[in-house]
């Protein structure tokens, strides 16, 4: 077992130096750094520079995609589906409903862009924080359920149901198979964390499967019950 904890909000390294340095000397052996879609496109080379004082103090680094594309955990905001409105899920009504599709192929692509970034800055592990799909809320008053051409498509692939539990289970699988296989091919390792069943709407993912994804050396929940 290895003591961790989050860090996020300061981009000035000489306090994050500092910080490390302290959070070394309590005994804390990896820190969680978040690398929002803010930070790719105003403070990558910032970021770089925070992982290495991270290193440098003695600690393992994880990068978490916090917030991004809106389907990652985190309030942070974002660009991508403001500039790219065909990536937002949209439900049988046309509305859209806030956050990426896992199944569209661009959100792929935009992905690897992240994942490059991120892997010049050089971490130990990225932290797959939360993937999920759009919940019941503001943006989504009616719980809808994703069913844009690409969810489609695929549902036809796998002779399912778009709207289904099993379809958007098996979604997130594939969605997070693939970035771990990504990491990997980058030498970068991969922890998964999953909400807990029954949390924001989501479909019951199979633990045991996720954590049996190649690549992901870490799996676990979040508290929340």
């Amino acid at each position: 077992m290895k003591l961790a904890t989050s860090y996020f909000g300061c981009r000035i390294p000489r306090h994050v130096r500092r910080d490390m340095m302290r959070l070394r000397r309590l005994g804390f052996e990896r820190i969680v750094h978040t690398f929002s879609e803010n930070d790719l496109y105003y403070f990558p080379d910032t970021m770089k520079e925070i992982v290495t004082l991270s290193r440098e103090a003695g600690l393992e680094v994880q990068l978490d995609p916090w917030g991004v594309a809106g389907v990652f955990g985190g309030e942070a905001f974002s660009r991508w589906i403001v500039e790219e409105p065909e990536l937002v899920q949209r439900g049988p009504s046309g509305r859209p409903l806030g956050g990426a599709c896992l199944n569209n192929p661009r959100l792929a692509e935009r992905m690897v862009e992240w994942l490059d970034a991120a892997a010049r800055c050089g971490p130990d592990w990225i932290f797959w924080d939360e993937p999920h799909w759009a919940p019941k809320g503001p943006r989504n008053p009616d719980g809808e359920s994703c069913v844009c051409d690409h969810c489609q498509k695929r549902a036809d692939d796998w002779e399912m149901d778009s709207r289904s539990d099993r379809f958007r289970a098996s979604s997130v699988r594939v969605f997070l198979e693939d970035l771990a296989r990504r990491a990997a091919e980058r030498e970068i390792r991969s922890s998964v964390c999953v909400l807990p069943r029954g949390v924001l709407d989501q479909p019951a993912i199979d633990w045991n499967e996720i954590a049996a994804l190649p690549g992901v050396e870490e799996f676990g929940t979040d508290p929340y019950w």
